[in-house]
């Protein structure tokens, strides 16, 4: 079994990052931490457009493009399947920002995919390899 490296530290960033999220919509009643991670995602989300569902990722430095597991791609999916939308996050601590990216729908935002890790950056775990979705954040919703 793989090593989990979320710390508590990274969910108290995802929370808050829900938080500011929550006070800039119009339309998110409520919003529950999913602490089962065989969900795959870090968040139910309520709100009057219905269930949805969000996974949020803090990253120290800002790329023009945001890089995320495939796996968080095909979770995203099972849950489009099933009714419920899907939302990836990525808040930037360099500057603050929030971007939004629906993989599927009928707004889907636009990714490549690419083999990609950190296993040279400091882990050193040969499972850190694998496929990534890129979205550049250029087709990414800015909150």
């Amino acid at each position: 079994m793989r090593p989990h490296y979320e710390t508590e530290a990274d969910q108290t960033r995802e929370a808050q990052v829900m938080s500011r999220i929550a006070e800039r919509s119009d339309s998110i009643i409520a919003f529950h931490k999913i602490s089962n991670i065989s969900y795959g995602v870090d968040f139910w989300v309520r709100s009057n457009d219905g269930n949805c569902v969000m996974e949020i990722k803090c990253r120290k430095n800002k790329y023009p493009f945001f890089l995320i597991a495939m796996k968080k791609i095909m979770t995203a999916r099972l849950w489009e399947d099933t009714g419920v939308h899907a939302y990836l996050c990525v808040h930037w601590a360099k500057d603050g920002s929030i971007y939004i990216a629906r993989p599927f729908g009928e707004d889907a935002t636009p990714y490549s995919t690419e083999w990609h890790g950190r296993t040279k950056q400091g882990r050193g775990d040969e499972s850190d390899m694998e496929p990534h979705a890129r979205f550049l954040l250029k087709d990414m919703r800015k909150i």
